[in-house]
């Protein structure tokens, strides 16, 4: 996960719920697009997914077999659906696991198929997405919270592998894209590696004392 700013300080961003290894967040900067596409009606950039071995490995699933296997087991399972019954949703484009955006039938907040709805949903990744770009680039220096509590190192999404540990490849599209001032990355996570290139590994355990220290400097302010 990406948390660019402190919970609680800034609108929505286009990283905060799924699974995005620093190879998609690289890949979504570069881009500057986070569109989700039908063709005929039918998923075109994107899959449903089945989640596997908590969170470390997704598999693509139609939505039909998806249907069936929910039936299977009484409405809901959390490897078929996240834990708001959304769909784990794989952008094939960036290569990230989306959660909480498009609704399953019963969801509480499921009010018409996706397919009416995903230029909407698409609209609204893309205003996240320039809300992001006017923040970074209406300040010098910015620092950019990576947080990653699980002891796995990999995300596996069919047969590809990301390495969650690869900040560098992070650190040099934000470089490119907000070339102004310092792009500083704080990596809360459990990897043991040596500082260097304003990338600061942390114990994953520090990041909610961080947040609390942070926002109690903000409201002292």
């Amino acid at each position: 996960m990406v948390k660019h700013t402190l919970p609680g300080t800034c609108k929505s961003l286009p990283f905060d719920n799924g699974f995005f290894p620093p190879a998609s967040v690289a890949s979504v900067l570069k881009s500057g697009n986070m569109n989700l596409v039908l063709n005929n009606n039918e998923p075109g950039n994107f899959h449903f997914c089945k989640k596997v071995i908590d969170g470390a490995h997704f598999v693509s699933m139609p939505e039909q077999q998806i249907e069936t296997e929910l039936q299977l087991k009484g409405g809901y399972d959390n490897e078929l659906l996240d834990s708001t019954c959304g769909y784990y949703t794989h952008n094939i484009d960036h290569g990230y696991v989306l959660a909480h955006y498009i609704w399953h039938e019963s969801a509480g907040r499921y009010v018409t198929n996706y397919r009416n709805t995903i230029d909407d949903i698409s609209s609204m990744f893309q205003r996240r997405l320039e809300r992001l770009y006017e923040i970074c680039s209406s300040h010098g220096n910015r620092f950019y919270i990576y947080y990653s509590p699980q002891q796995y190192k990999t995300l596996k999404i069919d047969n590809d592998i990301y390495d969650l540990t690869d900040m560098e490849t992070i650190k040099d599209q934000l470089d490119k894209s907000f070339p102004t001032g310092e792009n500083i990355i704080l990596c809360f996570s459990n990897i043991i590696r040596k500082n260097k290139n304003n990338i600061f590994y942390l114990p994953a355990a520090d990041y909610i004392k961080f947040c609390k220290h942070a926002e109690y400097r903000n409201k002292k302010n």
